[in-house]
């Protein structure tokens, strides 16, 4: 009894003491629900909807709004329907006012279509027409070419030329012009182009028989032998490209031509090669070569070789033939013997 006692009293002794400030304290409400602060709700007034109204003006869309404001019309357009016009023009012919001609054309190409039926015809043959290069250039000719005789074409002149040696003395060196050259500059530009130069029927049955032609050996340009057909009748001295090539001789392809060619082909010259050196053992002498394209020969001496060289033919009684030419610029003279 006094061990519990005694308990009792160490229990009320550590009992905490309430003061009169712990008694004014109030007392927290505490609520079961987690929300706290919750204003109520407010009553629900219901309120009639408003009176629908519409808009007299269509609403702009972004299609419309993209359309033009006003188009274009004709007061000629006026009362034409388009299906009465297709109806005429079908049924009575094509007597049309020109009014509604005017007014519906681009229309009644369209109805037109409809109405046609498409077929597709195979063709049946195709004819390619093949031009060479003559026929071509004669398209090219704006105007009816000018036909010129290479024979009747004013013999080439003689220049001297004068220039200073080494040693500062001045040397005189001969050379033939060209007589097709000397023809064309007595032409305006504009009558060039239509200048078409043929040769003569002496010539075409020459150039028929090339067996028949002499041959003598020309060193060209002091680079390439090449073996020179003698013939007095042409009236140029011409190479062909090939040969110019092999020479390493430089040409103006401005100093063009139109040749006719022995089958009456109208074909143009590569360009002109001026002041060319042929050596003949020891003469040497300059020439005006104009440049073939496509040549039955390598090396052809017309007339300017003649006229420079002043050459002379003489025949043995053995059958040989000879060729006898002088230096225009030292006065020496050589002679060749020429071969077919």
């Amino acid at each position: 009894m006094q061990e519990s006692e005694g308990s009792t009293d160490r229990n009320q002794l550590h009992k905490p003491v309430r003061t009169a400030a712990h008694a004014e304290e109030p007392k927290k409400k505490t609520s079961e629900f987690p929300y706290q602060g919750v204003p109520s709700l407010k009553p629900v007034v219901e309120v009639p909807p408003l009176p629908i109204k519409y808009n007299k003006t269509p609403i702009e869309t972004k299609d419309t709004r993209n359309n033009p404001s006003y188009r274009h019309k004709e007061e000629i357009q006026a009362g034409v329907d388009i299906d009465d016009v297709l109806s005429k023009a079908i049924n009575q012919g094509v007597l049309l006012p020109l009014k509604e001609i005017l007014v519906v054309a681009p229309q009644l190409r369209d109805k037109f279509i409809e109405v046609l039926h498409k077929k597709h015809v195979p063709v049946a043959e195709i004819k390619l027409m093949l031009q060479d290069d003559s026929l071509e250039l004669e398209e090219q000719l704006s105007e009816a070419p000018v036909y010129v005789a290479i024979n009747l074409l004013e013999a080439p002149a003689k220049v001297c030329n004068e220039c200073l040696d080494p040693m500062g003395q001045y040397l005189q060196t001969w050379q033939v012009n060209d007589a097709i050259l000397q023809y064309l500059e007595k032409l305006s530009p504009a009558e060039r182009k239509h200048q078409v130069f043929t040769i003569s029927s002496e010539e075409v049955n020459a150039a028929r028989d090339m067996a028949a032609f002499r041959v003598i050996p020309a060193l060209i340009n002091k680079v390439h032998e090449e073996e020179a057909l003698l013939d007095s009748g042409s009236q140029i001295v011409s190479m062909s490209r090939e040969a110019v090539s092999t020479g390493k001789i430089t040409w103006d392809p401005e100093l063009t031509i139109n040749m006719q060619s022995v089958n009456g082909q109208i074909t143009k010259t590569c360009g002109l090669a001026k002041n060319v050196a042929f050596n003949f053992e020891n003469v040497t002498i300059h020439l005006q070569v104009h440049v073939m394209e496509q040549a039955p020969y390598r090396v052809l001496l017309g007339r300017p070789f003649d006229m420079i060289t002043e050459s002379k033919i003489a025949n043995s009684t053995e059958g040989h033939q000879f060729i006898h030419i002088t230096d225009p610029n030292t006065g020496e003279h050589t002679s060749l013997s020429t071969y077919p």
